[in-house]
């Protein structure tokens, strides 16, 4: 898989609940199906979190957890809700975002995947 959502939040975190509501939507709430998709937690999720991932439409891209105070510091993530767009194959931060809603969320991985489209060969 090329593109990942790195998914960096809060275990309980209000403003974390749109990112598990938004996986476990139907089509995984706008997420394109050639994004994989990882939550990445300090500790470990709430059982209505780990519930919301089961939940995950296994037909679309492949979506983890982990628990990783390594990824917040490469990353450099300070708070949750965080996003970060990766191009795997390039090994690169396409975009990032805060995430103000879920849609805020898909906007921004779509715009990284059109501006890797749109970007010269």
């Amino acid at each position: 898989m090329r593109w990942w959502l790195l998914a960096f939040v809060g275990p309980g975190c209000d403003g974390c609940r749109a990112c598990f509501e938004g996986l476990a939507a139907p089509g995984r709430g706008g997420l394109a199906a050639d994004v994989g998709a990882v939550v990445v937690t300090r500790l470990p999720l709430t059982a209505d979190e780990r519930s919301c991932l089961a939940r995950v439409d296994r037909g679309s891209g492949p979506v983890v957890a982990v628990v990783s105070d390594r990824a917040w510091a490469d990353y450099q993530v300070s708070g949750y809700p965080f996003y970060v767009v990766v191009d795997g194959e390039r090994g690169t931060v396409a975009a990032e975002t805060v995430g103000l809603g879920w849609e805020d969320v898909t906007g921004t991985v779509r715009a990284a995947l059109t501006a890797d489209r749109d970007e010269p060969a």
